[in-house]
């Protein structure tokens, strides 16, 4: 079955509707989708009443649906069942990757999510290809935070990571005081602003028990 980001802030929604997060939901209840998974699913895979999919919100397992109606801006689907599997790695991990250029930072972004990090650090570089003006930022980090969302839906994990709004790398490298936090949901993408808040992502404002430094040697 085709699997779905429910995402409870939709940057598509022109219509404002606040949509609610899953569990908050009983089985069998009805759910409106939002803009983004109606045309996806409704318009480019053209699907009928009836259909049955999956939704995730990222805020822990996913539920099975049923096309309920369709029109032509809206869909409805019915709750069929609550699928309680976590698929998350059991180690938390945060990764930085200094931005380059068009394909390979959306393959870098892909390929991070499918193994399965908790959030992804954007940094900017001296010898970088890309160094965002601050008007550029939010719509870089509602593209790459796509981009791990559409590697989730197609791999399996039902929490994405995070991506987070791009700093020097010298902040990156510098450690961080036991008393500083870091504020996750203030460097997201809005699309993902209430899901940064919840308990499952927390452990990003904590200070890393290890860090490795990778580098790729000059040529």
């Amino acid at each position: 079955m085709r699997r779905f980001f429910y995402a409870v802030n939709d940057d598509s929604n022109q219509s404002e509707t606040t949509y609610p997060q899953l569990s908050s939901l009983s089985i069998g209840d009805s759910v409106e989708l939002t803009e983004s998974i109606v045309h996806h699913w409704c318009r480019v895979l053209r699907a009928n009443i009836g259909d049955q999919g999956v939704l995730f919100d990222g805020f822990g397992g996913e539920y099975q649906v049923q096309l309920l109606a369709i029109s032509k801006k809206h869909a409805t689907v019915t709750l069929l069942a609550h699928i309680n599997e976590d698929r998350s790695t059991a180690i938390f991990t945060k990764i930085g990757l200094v931005m380059s250029r068009a394909e390979r930072m959306d393959y870098a972004i892909q390929k991070s999510t499918e193994l399965g990090v908790t959030a992804i650090q954007l940094l900017s570089s001296h010898h970088g290809e890309v160094n965002l003006k601050p008007a550029q930022v939010e719509k870089k980090l509602a593209h790459w935070q796509q981009i791990a969302i559409a590697a989730c839906e197609q791999c399996g994990l039902n929490r994405p990571p995070l991506i987070l709004a791009p700093i020097a790398i010298n902040d990156w490298l510098k450690p961080l005081p036991m008393t500083t936090p870091v504020k996750v949901e203030a460097a997201v993408s809005s699309m993902v602003t209430t899901l940064s808040q919840d308990t499952y992502y927390h452990v990003l404002q904590q200070t890393a028990d290890l860090r490795l430094q990778l580098s790729v040697p000059e040529a």
